[in-house]
């Protein structure tokens, strides 16, 4: 009886489009996050990258700037400059701590946020 009054009605195929829908925008869903989270997994990536390339890069100057002191002032004058200007920037860190924190959180949250060009770019808008 209920399956003749949904014919009569044609409602039974506005369920099924209706389900159909529904199923389709929960797939486009977990698509659009999965993108997300991989943009996401792939920014972070590649500035792990970069900070690695920078550290090391960043160790081998140091030496090469304590190697070079050393010649001028002595070996150990040489390692002792180079020592006490890091911790220089390390107190100029402690003591700043807050706009540093602030600072780091606002160019997170850039890269995190994709662009409107980008979205732009991405729907097809010019």
């Amino acid at each position: 009886m209920k399956n003749k009054i949904l014919k009569l009605l044609k409602l039974d195929s506005l369920f099924e489009n209706l389900s159909g829908y529904v199923e389709s925008k929960i797939e486009l869903f977990k698509v659009e996050v999965r993108e997300e989270v991989v943009g996401i997994l792939s920014k972070i990536l590649v500035a792990l990258i970069v900070a690695v390339c920078l550290f090391f890069c960043l160790i081998l100057a140091s030496l090469g700037l304590a190697y070079y002191l050393g010649t001028l002032v002595g070996m150990t004058g040489g390692l002792l400059i180079v020592a006490g200007f890091y911790l220089l920037i390390l107190i100029l860190l402690i003591v700043f701590r807050e706009q540093v924190s602030e600072g780091i959180h606002t160019m997170v949250m850039k890269m995190s946020v994709p662009d409107k060009k980008d979205k732009d770019e991405a729907s097809g808008k010019e």
